[in-house]
Order: structure tokens, then sequence, then C-alpha cells
């Protein structure tokens, strides 16, 4: 699945808290029995300033905030990362 089909097929999907390990904030959700993990963080003075939290409950979308997102598809999941 390239990176485009993958933010079409999970766009509108839930995604809930995971997990927080060295200032990153995972997410996940799953369509149709593939899953979707969405990590953002990684710079500790940068990570207080961020919107996100454990309580948070968000949609992946194909918008303007997505484009600098590194992509990798394992085959049973997908994962975007943002580095902050």
């Amino acid at each position: 699945m390239t990176r485009e089909e993958a933010l079409e097929f999970f766009k509108g999907v839930i995604l809930t808290f995971d997990m927080y390990y060295k200032y990153k904030f995972t997410y996940s959700g799953e369509k149709e029995g593939k899953r979707v993990m969405v990590t953002y963080g990684g710079d500790s003075s940068e990570i207080y300033r961020t919107e996100f939290g454990p309580t948070e409950i968000f949609s992946l979308y194909d918008g303007e905030n997505n484009d600098s997102w590194y992509y990798k598809d394992f085959g049973d999941y997908v994962q975007f990362i943002e580095e902050v």
C-alpha cells in the first residue's frame, strides 16, 4: 500500500492512545483488519507544546498537516511518524 493509498484508506478511522515512550505519543486504529499507527513527537524540548495527549481521540486525515509524516508499510499494519 502506498502512502497515498494508506491516507485514503484510513481516512476517518478513529485513532486512540496506545503509549507514550521517549517523548513520543503513539495512537492506533483499525479498518477491515488492517491496523494503522501514528507516532508523534521525539524532541524533549518541543513535545510539551503538543496538543496531543493520552486522552485525545482523533482521526487520520488527508490534510495539510501530514505532508511531512514518514510512512512505512509493515504488511499487517502501516505506520505514520511525525518527528518534532
